[in-house]
């Protein structure tokens, strides 16, 4: 029985084995050539013991791959390959990478020191956009139709990529205190408020436009792959000229709205970036006393990205006059003109006096002795006729 069972399980075993090593072989050939073209197959010289690991580093591997691929899903692009990318990319620009002379001591102790990378350029065209962009965040707002044209999809599919949601009608009756619900931004009481609420309505309509270039530069950019994959197998089997020049054409066009859109991103999303720091310097200057206006132009002032204001709030501070870069504290009650508030005081005073409830007062006598009672008695009584 030992000896059967033995033989049994080596049997197995060798059954799952060749069974395994079909289906791997018939996955990797139905995969495109673009992403199989790194991978080893069942044959591969690769030794036994490189493919085999421990139990445990199986399961931290299993348990982060996991993470991974529920967030970005599975990568056509491999993070071991951006070196090499970016060397082409670079050499494509014509940016010249020099290298730095090294001394002996420096060779010997470069293992201690963090690698220095290549990194993506970024031109002064992009910057100047970035920046024009956070220029005037308080300007209005204009989403060019260009857009649509550009980059069309189905409008039942984009349903919720227009206007900003709107606001609950519970929510409404409880911000506003009244029975029946009405959408209205006068629903905020505090001004601030509904500047903050303006500026984040705005953000979420440029955010969510940017969804149309980003969506259509995902499929243009995988249909790419697979026009590439197929052109080189036309050109391993020898296909006229004519249909090749037709597939370069379609790659072309292809590779020239990845372009556009990769900059109307760039462009959308810096906008709704600068909204959103306008949105939270609202937030802000809620607490401090000063008027509507000043308190609306420092919501608009450009943004730098490192501070919420950023140094032209010093500028203004230092031309108020304020030394200690604070903000002057102004107060409604001293700059109303005293006539007007006491004429609405003794007006407000005398109208109280009227509608209060009470037994009739009888009237006063006039002060004065020219318009006294007993003086106009007694001036009445002397020159009556005898």
């Amino acid at each position: 029985m030992a000896e059967e069972s033995a033989s049994w399980l080596d049997s197995l075993r060798s059954v799952i084995r060749e069974e395994v090593q079909v289906s791997v072989k018939n996955i990797i050939d139905q995969q495109p050539a673009f992403i199989t073209k790194d991978l080893p197959g069942p044959s591969s010289s690769t030794p036994r013991e490189t493919l085999s690991v421990s139990e445990e580093e199986g399961e931290k591997e299993d348990v982060s791959s996991a993470s991974e691929e529920e967030l970005s899903g599975r990568p056509l692009f491999l993070a071991e390959d951006t070196e090499g990318l970016l060397r082409m990319v670079r050499s494509s620009m014509d940016i010249e990478e020099k290298k730095p002379h090294k001394s002996v001591q420096d060779i010997m102790f470069e293992g201690l020191t963090e690698r220095k990378r290549r990194t993506f350029p970024i031109h002064d065209t992009i910057r100047a956009l970035i920046s024009k962009e956070w220029q005037n965040p308080d300007k209005k707002s204009y989403i060019p139709r260009a857009i649509k044209r550009k980059y069309p999809f189905d409008e039942s599919a984009t349903s919720g990529w227009g206007l900003p949601p709107k606001v609950d009608a519970s929510i409404i009756k409880i911000s506003r205190g009244t029975s029946l619900p009405f959408e209205d931004i006068n629903a905020l009481r505090d001004p601030m408020d509904r500047k903050a609420e303006s500026f984040l309505k705005k953000s979420w309509e440029y955010a969510t436009t940017s969804f149309r270039p980003a969506v259509a530069a995902t499929c243009v950019a995988r249909s790419l792959l697979l026009w590439l994959d197929q052109l080189g197998g036309d050109i391993q089997n020898k296909v006229p000229r004519e249909s090749l020049k037709a597939s370069i054409t379609g790659i072309q066009k292809g590779a020239a709205l990845l372009a556009d859109a990769s900059v109307d991103i760039l462009r959308l999303s810096a906008r709704s970036t600068a909204l959103s720091n306008a949105a939270r310097r609202a937030l802000w200057l809620k607490n401090w006393s000063g008027d509507m206006a000043s308190r609306g132009k420092l919501c608009g002032i450009p943004c730098d990205g490192n501070f919420l204001f950023g140094p032209i709030l010093d500028d203004l501070l230092e031309k108020a006059g304020d030394k200690k870069k604070g903000f002057p504290t102004i107060s409604t009650q001293a700059n109303r003109p005293r006539s007007f508030r006491s004429f609405r005081r003794s007006r407000y005073q005398r109208r109280d006096r009227e509608s209060r409830p009470g037994p009739s007062r009888p009237t006063q006598p006039a002060r004065g002795y020219l318009f006294g009672q007993q003086h106009l008695q007694s001036r009445q009584s002397t020159f009556r006729p005898q």
